[in-house]
């Protein structure tokens, strides 16, 4: 009703703000009493019963605590404990640190010698770059196998074992273990 006042009172259930008829239980404007708008972080928001609460929340914020008081309060697109939604913690994968981005949980940096070579976050950061001699140094970066040898990786760096009864008896790499010492 356009221009109530003291003398043209609103209708039952409305409350006469600022020259206009308005239900203080359901406007956000005017929650409870006029001019009492509400507001909550990261959100918009709703009156319901002249009580101010969280309408809807903001993309990638949640209402994890269920107070109204500080809105959508959790980032869920990057906190770890809540990560896409409330509750959903991200594991810490092995030989990594888990990362939330985009409410996606993930692997983070990878601990120093170690890889992420086959890029899934199950199983974090599976290759030891030091030791492994399929990825020796980098992913995918395999160490030649001689003949009458093991392939090895120490250290970043390739190298071979001799099979039992074979040694290397000329240093030569790229003939492997060419002597059988029982010959």
């Amino acid at each position: 009703v356009a221009g109530c006042d003291a003398t043209r009172p609103c209708p039952s259930g409305q409350t006469c703000c600022a020259g206009g008829c308005v239900d203080t239980s359901s406007n956000t404007a005017n929650c409870s009493a006029c001019g009492a708008a509400c507001s909550v972080a990261n959100a918009a928001p709703a009156c319901a019963a002249g009580r101010c609460s969280v309408g809807t929340c903001n993309a990638n914020f949640a209402d994890c605590n269920g107070t109204a008081g500080d809105g959508c309060e959790t980032f869920t697109g990057g906190d770890l404990a809540n990560c896409g939604r409330c509750g959903n913690a991200c594991p810490t994968p092995p030989n990594a640190s888990a990362v939330c981005r985009g409410g996606v949980c993930g692997v983070g940096p990878c601990a120093g010698g170690f890889s992420d070579c086959n890029g899934a976050a199950s199983d974090g950061c599976e290759v030891n770059l030091q030791s492994d001699a399929r990825n020796c140094g980098a992913c995918a970066r395999v160490c030649p196998t001689p003949s009458n040898a093991v392939a090895t990786c120490t250290g970043a760096t390739c190298g071979y074992t001799c099979a039992l009864s074979f040694a290397d008896c000329d240093g030569d790499a790229t003939n492997g273990c060419e002597a059988d010492v029982r010959t």
